[in-house]
């Protein structure tokens, strides 16, 4: 009569077989190693690109050249474009605060005085 010895605790079944938690640990460091990769190599590659084809177009001002207008064309690919390519899109309105010459002038100039309490003016918070 054989006696049967497996573990029947998942942690015990772990521990048993140690292979198995390496190839459970070299799949989560591979997620990790695709994620950062995923993230971060096209712009190392962008970077690439702007540093040996920098020079290529413009000499040794390419090096410097290279990487500035590749910075100057994402910039305006992510910002300005958009809003070139939808005109009528609704865009945000800012309101400025108050003006560092609105407080002086709300002070009257004095060291250490405080904005008089106006109720009907609610700009300086």
């Amino acid at each position: 009569m054989s006696v049967d010895r497996t573990p029947s605790n998942p942690v015990q079944v772990l521990l048993a077989r140690k292979h198995l938690a390496w190839w459970i640990l070299g799949v989560v460091l591979l997620g990790v190693v695709a994620y950062v990769g995923y993230a971060y190599l096209p712009w190392i590659v962008f970077g690439l690109f702007a540093y040996l084809l920098g020079p290529a177009l413009f000499s040794w001002y390419g090096i410097f050249l290279g990487p500035l207008l590749l910075v100057a064309i994402v910039a305006f690919m992510q910002y300005i474009l958009p809003i070139l390519a939808h005109p009528e899109r609704e865009r945000v309105t800012l309101s400025s605060g108050p003006t560092l010459d609105e407080y002086v002038r709300r002070t009257k100039g004095e060291p250490g005085a405080t904005p008089d309490s106006d109720p009907d003016d609610s700009s300086l918070g």
